[in-house]
Formats: structure tokens, sequence, C-alpha cells
């Protein structure tokens, strides 16, 4: 076995065990630019997945290594950490499509912003959430 086949061996016991939660992504669009509102992208049709979500995660450390989408820069500093309410994570390799931070997530009735969603090298997706209070 090589290394590929073994980290996915272990993405997929990882999702087994652990992934028990519903989600649904709702594709998100702006009709005619950046400052447009948000409405849903008929280019992309909803999905659902299982994954894991850790509720109101403590900050990372500032000494963390954290990737720039993780960290605020206007007017606090670029080493500032960012709290999110969640942090899910899931089997993404058979996602049609990778969610972005115009997208939404719905789970029992809440629906959360995507805040980053920072790639790595294995198949499981890491996206940091809040709740969307008006919806």
């Amino acid at each position: 076995m090589d290394w590929a086949a073994a980290h996915r061996s272990s993405d997929s016991l990882v999702a087994a065990t652990f992934d028990n939660e519903t989600f649904v992504v709702l594709p998100m669009a702006r009709a005619a630019g950046v400052n447009s509102a948000l409405q849903p992208d008929p280019a992309r049709a909803p999905f659902t997945f299982l994954g894991s979500i850790d509720q109101f995660p403590r900050d990372l450390p500032v000494s963390f290594a954290q990737p720039p989408t993780l960290m605020l820069s206007a007017g606090r500093g670029s080493d500032a950490a960012v709290s999110h309410e969640w942090v899910i994570t899931a089997d993404a390799v058979s996602w049609p499509f990778w969610p972005g931070c115009d997208d939404f997530i719905e789970h029992a009735g809440g629906r959360y912003a995507i805040g980053a969603r920072p790639r790595n090298d294995s198949g499981r997706a890491v996206i940091f959430a809040n709740r969307v209070r008006k919806p």
C-alpha cells in the first residue's frame, strides 16, 4: 500500500466512525456583482453530506501557523486569531463541488455561513462556519 492509499483508507475510517451528522450545502451566487444580494445559484444543485461538528471550538493560539483565510487583518493586525461557532469536517471525495464562502450550510434547522475552508492534502473537508442570524 502506498502513502496515498493509506491516507485515503484512514480518511474513510474517520468518516465511518465520526461523520454522523447530516448537512446540506446550499449553493448561493450574486446576480450582478460583489455588492448584489446572495440568491440560490441555479448552476449548482444543493447536496447532502455526513460530517462531524466541533461546536464553539477554542480559539487557536496566535503562534499557531494558520492559513491567511483564518486571520483577521482589518484594523486588528494580521496575527489576530479568528473564532468560529463551528468547525465541520467531512469526507469530501464524492462532493459534486467544493462549497465557497458565499454558500450556506444547513443543519438541524439552522443556517450557517462558511467563514473559511482551508484546503489540505486529505479527502476531508474542514469548514469554519457561523450561524446566519437573519435568514
